[in-house]
């Protein structure tokens, strides 16, 4: 795929736990020069734009009107682009947690349900489903989808499927990227969130969705593994954006630091929804990146476009903020402060690139650096982030 992941120690003992991951290039790129290219893991609509038949609710694509493939009794009312997307979701996680019947299984080859079995599964679906869309955000059904690929995968090799190429990105045997499926997660990074009621209420419907379709897979996913991948979807999702995206999100309700974002630099408002990659999760955020996310077949599949000349062996580092002035900032040191409170908000860390470090050089010989208040919701911090926001409010 033209990357590697280089892991290498933070600070100077050696047998320091802090290491920092990078994504790598192998080989020289030109500015403009296509990197890789790679299909999500999983993706979610934004809540808004679910149930309109306006964007595939598998690769997110618009849908020209009247064109939409959709599915009787679908509590998410989803709409394909075409039957191929249609197929891929019903196999991936669709079939399994939110038809009317759960998938065969090699103890039961031909499920039944009674009418009241039907009606208990239908109801546990709406219910997550009204949720999902009264909230607005979609990180508990990211993690549902997540574990419902999980099921899926799982069940096509008991009875033996040969299953579809999913276009997951294949790797060399001794590469680092080649994990298990869930193996995978373990080595992403995530937010630390605090479970609130909230999320104990999307856990509460998660689990009985899972229930309904497979007896006994609620337990897989318990309050610490929930909040768990919530917080791996949380740091390491992309916003799907085409061109320079959409204008028409309704505004997230709740206090600033509880607004679900994402990685896109467009700002999480314009994206029609999010994304998770098994290898563009490794890159590291830059407000002088070295790339940029593109989705130029107007699908979610991604790839990482060069913005300027890399030579092998250098980092990949995309923006996860939008990095312009805002019409609103007055000056340097307010256009900084607001990327930087986005980052610490959203990801919980202290930029240090090349371009906060010359502006803050700048602003000090100048005078106009001003302190940054620390986030109030709960994230955990890296050392660099608390040192940081420290020194500034000193």
């Amino acid at each position: 795929m033209n990357v590697q992941v280089q892991v290498s120690k933070i600070g100077e003992k050696e047998k320091s736990p802090l290491q920092r991951v990078t994504l790598v290039a192998t080989k020289d790129f030109k500015a403009g020069d296509t990197i890789f290219t790679e299909k999500p893991m999983v993706t979610a609509l934004d809540a808004d734009l679910m149930g309109t038949s306006q964007y595939c609710s598998y690769c997110l694509k618009a849908i020209p009107n009247g064109s939409a493939i959709q599915v009787p009794l679908d509590p998410f009312h989803s709409a394909y682009c075409s039957t191929q997307c249609q197929h891929d979701a019903e196999e991936q996680y669709q079939t399994l947690l939110f038809s009317t019947i759960p998938p065969a299984t090699p103890s039961n080859p031909a499920p039944v349900r009674t009418k009241a079995q039907v009606e208990e599964r239908k109801k546990a679906q709406e219910q997550f489903v009204e949720t999902v869309k009264e909230s607005g955000k979609t990180g508990a059904l990211l993690v549902l989808r997540f574990v419902g690929r999980l099921i899926a995968d799982e069940h096509a090799r008991l009875v033996g499927e040969n299953k579809t190429d999913d276009g997951l990105p294949k790797v060399e045997e001794e590469s680092k990227l080649n994990y298990s499926f869930y193996d995978y997660t373990e080595r992403l990074r995530s937010l630390v969130l605090t479970s609130g009621p909230q999320d104990e209420k999307e856990l509460a419907q998660s689990r009985e969705v899972l229930r309904l379709a497979v007896d006994g897979m609620e337990a897989f996913l318990d309050d610490e593994r929930f909040m768990l991948l919530k917080g791996k979807m949380a740091y390491n999702c992309y916003g799907v954006t085409y061109d320079t995206g959409r204008t028409n999100k309704p505004s997230p309700h709740g206090p600033t630091e509880s607004f679900e974002r994402t990685r896109t630099p467009h700002g999480t408002m314009h994206q029609v929804g999010s994304a998770l990659y098994r290898v563009a999760s490794y890159i590291n955020h830059s407000c002088a990146p070295s790339a940029r996310p593109v989705f130029a077949s107007g699908t979610a599949e991604l790839s990482i476009v060069a913005a300027q000349d890399i030579k092998a062996g250098e980092e990949i580092t995309v923006s996860y903020v939008d990095t312009k002035k805002r019409s609103k900032d007055k000056n340097l040191a307010d256009a900084r402060k607001h990327r930087r409170l986005e980052l610490a908000r959203g990801w919980g860390f202290a930029c240090d690139c090349t371009r906060c470090a010359e502006e803050a050089s700048n602003m000090s010989s100048d005078g106009s650096e001003n302190g940054e208040a620390l986030p109030t919701h709960q994230v955990r911090l890296d050392p660099a982030a608390e040192r940081y926001f420290n020194e500034a409010n000193a």
